[in-house]
């Protein structure tokens, strides 16, 4: 319960339960930067709320072999949420069952509920793509701009978009 500013560790240290870090401010890790887990679980989450949104969340199983990264990353991912990679704040969002997708960027796969297969990669891309074995690759791929009337969502399956705004 005590209060520390500017702590330095040194050496290997063993911390046990949750180590909390409070406040804005960063995170350093030196060179090299060799984080070890102790604990035999595939699955790695780390950000502020990532999957954490409903009471069957992702965090309370194991071995689910997600990579969840980001502010409120894969938030609603349930425990029937398997093989996903999701990078970046409020990526993945909406995913509550989806398995073997890879979104890459801000909200990109946001809304995708149940998506299977797909690979989203840019900022907002495929952000309203609801179906399965997707791709979209660039600046809002795959949900189209505020002019083309697409931001209701696209359920369609098997589409690939490339570059910016396209589909």
């Amino acid at each position: 319960n005590g209060y520390f500013k500017d702590l330095t560790i040194f050496g290997d240290q063993q911390f046990e339960g949750i180590l909390k870090i409070v406040g804005q401010g960063a995170v350093e890790l030196g060179k090299p930067s060799n984080l070890d887990f102790s604990e035999n679980d595939s699955s790695f989450i780390f950000g502020y709320q990532a999957g954490s949104g409903t009471s069957n969340s992702v965090r309370i199983t194991q071995n689910r072999d997600i990579t969840l990264i980001g502010y409120k990353t894969g938030f609603k991912s349930s425990i029937n949420s398997q093989y996903n990679t999701f990078c970046g704040s409020n990526s993945g969002f909406e995913n509550t069952d989806g398995t073997m997708n890879t979104y890459i960027g801000y909200k990109s796969g946001e809304k995708g509920t149940t998506s299977v297969g797909s690979v989203f990669v840019g900022n907002e891309s495929g952000v309203f793509l609801t179906g399965s074995y997707n791709t979209a690759l660039g600046n809002r791929a795959g949900c189209g701009g505020p002019s083309s009337g697409h931001d209701g969502g696209h359920d369609g399956s098997y589409n690939v978009y490339l570059g910016n705004e396209s589909g």
